[in-house]
């Protein structure tokens, strides 16, 4: 026998071992699926992340795409989002005579640009140098940038995008033996 219940607020008793709680016993499920919950501010409402074991090679002074990559549809207009990038990096040349730094950024599909807009080097991600010797070790690079949604539920694939900084040598980028993500945390405000 199926029944239907209206109310606009359940309260849980205010004292006692479960105080202000409503519980649900053991064996049911409180389905929402049909419906819409809100989260509280703070909440983490969704996750997504991409992978690649694909490196990409970067050996110019412009930005190009790296393999790495995420596509996402936020579920709240103001909420904040949080994209973290973490991976693994070497170099193409064993023992370089001369400096060189790589440098990474997000950029959004819709616009093409940083997530970061700030300009200079407060737009990247991370600006990363080359040692002497050794250089075609895997080393791990790692970075998170954090912003405020821009008011619209549009879908949108961020990108790590990598450059060398002088040219002189070029660097592979999430490197195939190891897991390569891009993450993106939506946190209600």
């Amino acid at each position: 026998m199926a029944s239907e219940l209206t109310v606009q607020t359940i309260k849980g008793p205010t004292s006692g071992g479960n105080a202000n709680k409503i519980l649900v016993p053991s064996g049911q499920t409180l389905d929402a699926s049909a419906g819409t919950l809100v989260p509280s501010a703070g909440a983490v409402v969704q996750a997504v992340e991409g992978k690649t074991i694909s490196y990409s090679v970067h050996a110019t002074t412009s930005f190009t795409n790296s393999n790495l990559a995420v596509t996402f549809t936020p579920k709240y207009t103001n909420s904040k989002l949080l994209i973290t990038v973490s991976g693994c990096y070497w170099w193409g040349t064993e023992n370089q005579t001369s400096g060189e730094y790589f440098v990474a950024r997000i950029v959004d599909s819709r616009t093409g640009n940083s997530i970061a807009a700030q300009g200079g080097s407060h737009h990247t991600l991370w600006f990363e140098g080359n040692q002497s010797r050794w250089n075609t070790y895997d080393r791990t690079i790692s970075g998170q940038a954090s912003l405020i949604n821009d008011g619209t539920l549009d879908t949108r694939t961020y990108t790590v995008q990598c450059k060398c900084h002088i040219g002189n040598y070029d660097v592979r980028v999430f490197e195939h033996a190891q897991d390569n993500i891009i993450r993106v945390l939506e946190i209600k405000q």
